[in-house]
């Protein structure tokens, strides 16, 4: 609890959204869009994207250390360290850095070493995902005890799935114009017209919910 209040306190806070939401990054000329489960979404001001679930867990998204796909497994060691270092955690030891659907994964581990002599050590596990979007390259980071990381493995694999650059979505209503609905026949217009004379009374009473709901 402690630890989880000094991050709080040493984040410079720019703004703070409460609740499971879509957010645009970064705020300046947005390259990707990333959706967050329920939880605090917290925009600070040196430029970090921030999700908290509400146990305290949470994931960082900021600029990566690459500038070329070559040098994006380098850069994925280097997001788990700055992790590391920003968070005061110790002894990080990483894995090899994987390729998956252009991104590359690595995962780690390290330790929250207290100054007090009578606290041991706690283990802390850690991921860092780099990903290219709009022609410039991100991070995304965690660290979490071990118990706590694997109880949030879906969260963490649903916020990575959902990065979505822009103009890569094909459900939205920009990607495409819909269709122009084909023209009514003369037996099918009179047949409508019918039905509209029936159906006047449901009309007028749909108009009104409509305005007094607005």
């Amino acid at each position: 609890m402690k630890y989880l209040l000094n991050l709080l306190a040493a984040l410079a806070v720019g703004s703070v959204t409460v609740g499971a939401a879509e957010v645009a990054y970064p705020k300046e000329g947005p390259a990707f869009s990333i959706t967050f489960p329920e939880g605090e979404i917290v925009t600070g001001k040196t430029g970090n994207l921030v999700w908290f679930a509400k146990d305290g867990y949470r994931l960082v998204v900021r600029p990566s250390t690459a500038t070329s796909k070559a040098e994006m497994k380098t850069a994925a060691v280097d997001a788990l360290k700055w992790h590391v270092n920003d968070s005061k955690m110790q002894e990080l030891k990483t894995g090899e850095p994987l390729e998956k659907d252009g991104m590359i994964f690595l995962s780690g581990d390290c330790k929250y070493i207290s100054t007090d002599p009578a606290e041991k050590p706690t283990p802390y596990a850690g991921n860092a995902v780099i990903f290219e979007a709009g022609g410039k390259f991100f991070q995304l980071t965690n660290l979490a005890p071990p118990a706590t990381a694997e109880a949030h493995k879906p969260d963490f694999q649903t916020i990575v799935k959902s990065i979505m650059p822009n103009g890569g979505d094909a459900k939205k209503e920009t990607a495409g114009k819909p269709d122009k609905p084909a023209k009514a026949t003369k037996k099918e217009k009179a047949k409508d017209d019918d039905k509209d004379e029936e159906d006047d009374d449901t009309v007028s009473i749909g108009a009104a919910v409509k305005k007094g709901s607005e």
